[in-house]
């Protein structure tokens, strides 16, 4: 639970930051408050704060946690950003471009293989917690802490 916590503040903080970040239009800086408002409310502001404002309430409120799950939608854009610093991290260690692309795919598909992984497992604790008469529900051998209505 205080895991979720700090990455529910980081969400928070990074929700902040972009209320404070320019972007770019037109290939001018926009650097306008309002208009970075405007921007940020028009692209990932809504998911951003479904997902982390939410998290605050996980504790008492168990519906909401599955709005946790919106924060896939920056998957993409976090993973293209650690690929390119493992990119950079390889060949400032003297690789060459060929074998720096080559190391940055192997690692990428490490972290894609975990995160699948870490996915497949949250779903099948999520189908233990389901099923009335689960594997997670299951006592000891002998079975006698079964709940009632288990055979």
């Amino acid at each position: 639970m205080l895991f979720e916590l700090i990455v529910d503040i980081i969400m928070t903080i990074d929700i902040i930051f972009c209320f404070l970040t320019a972007f770019y239009k037109e290939m001018k800086p926009v650097k306008n408050l309002w208009e970075i408002f405007k921007n940020y409310a028009s692209g990932y502001m809504i998911f951003d704060l479904a997902s982390t404002i939410t998290g605050f309430f996980v504790g008492t409120y168990y519906d909401l946690y599955w709005f946790k799950l919106i924060r896939f939608i920056h998957a993409r854009t976090v993973y293209g950003s650690i690929s390119n610093a493992i990119r950079a991290s390889l060949a400032r260690l003297g690789l060459n471009k060929a074998s720096a692309e080559k190391g940055s795919f192997i690692i990428d598909m490490i972290l894609y293989l975990l995160q699948a992984i870490h996915f497949l497992g949250c779903a099948w604790i999520l189908i233990g917690k389901i099923i009335p008469c689960s594997w997670l529900n299951q006592g000891d051998e002998t079975g006698t802490d079964l709940p009632s209505g288990c055979g």
